[in-house]
């Protein structure tokens, strides 16, 4: 296991940095260090969709051994993030296409204000503590939008393993990854993130106070945002999502 103290994140031609919360360590397997790396690159579109991605050259840009890269490979084939052609290698897939974000954004409103339900009533000081110090780096205006996307998808993801949801996360992870592929080859792209940033401080003031309804309802809105704003981008006028945002929950109630 390998201690990450920083990460160099890939972001529109441009290589940033941004450090880790010193107050929680995290410690890497070489695997899990280059399945972060590639997926950072894929996600910016610094590798294209259709791009081979040859473990030597990985290798050698990367910086970590061939067994981790492939390992890594392996993992991100299962998320859908790459695919292994015949005659071809691993490639990087597909974005999905405009008439599929839709569909995607209303899966992740479902499974994300679920997940943010439970996470509520299971949330600890300790989370809280690490949720506030990702969303203070988000707002650090020294940061670059990437980094800031990156950000944004730890907090997320860090709130939902709360839930204690396993397989349920898998699934969020991939639809998230899935939507910041499709932003990632539209470099074009501009987004203020102002009003993320107070959706951010919100769901956490909805956490501490243990309003599990309430935090719900913020992390729908907050995920629709973004399905507003890739809309936007093509401007057109954003289909309703439907979801739910009452007090009736798929499973709790």
């Amino acid at each position: 296991m390998l201690p990450v103290l920083g990460t160099k994140l890939l972001g529109r031609g441009t290589s940033t940095t941004h450090q880790a919360i010193p107050s929680y360590p995290i410690y890497q397997t070489m695997t899990e260090i280059a399945t972060r790396l590639i997926r950072e690159r894929v996600l910016s579109g610094h590798y294209k969709v259709g791009s081979r991605l040859i473990p030597a050259k990985l290798e050698a840009e990367i910086g970590l051994g061939r067994v981790a890269i492939r390992e890594a490979l392996c993992e991100l084939a299962g998320s859908g993030m790459v695919v292994s052609m015949p005659n071809k290698g691993v490639i990087v897939a597909d974005s999905p296409s405009f008439e599929e974000i839709g569909a995607l954004y209303e899966a992740r409103c479902v499974l994300e204000g679920e997940a943010t339900y439970l996470a509520t009533k299971n949330m600890t000081r300790t989370m809280i503590a690490r949720l506030e110090a990702l969303a203070v780096q988000m707002e650090d205006e020294s940061q670059s939008l990437f980094d800031c996307i990156l950000l944004n998808r730890e907090f997320h993801l860090n709130l939902y393993k709360v839930s204690g949801w396993k397989a349920a996360c898998q699934i969020i992870n991939q639809l998230i990854d899935q939507t910041l592929i499709f932003r990632g080859q539209r470099p074009e792209w501009t987004l203020d993130p102002r009003a993320f940033h107070e959706d951010h401080r919100q769901i956490i003031e909805a956490l501490k106070s243990g309003a599990a309804d309430v935090a719900k309802r913020l992390v729908i809105a907050n995920v629709s945002r973004g399905y507003q704003h890739i809309y936007s981008m093509h401007n057109q006028p954003t289909p309703q999502i439907k979801t739910q945002e009452t007090s009736d929950h798929i499973l709790f109630k």
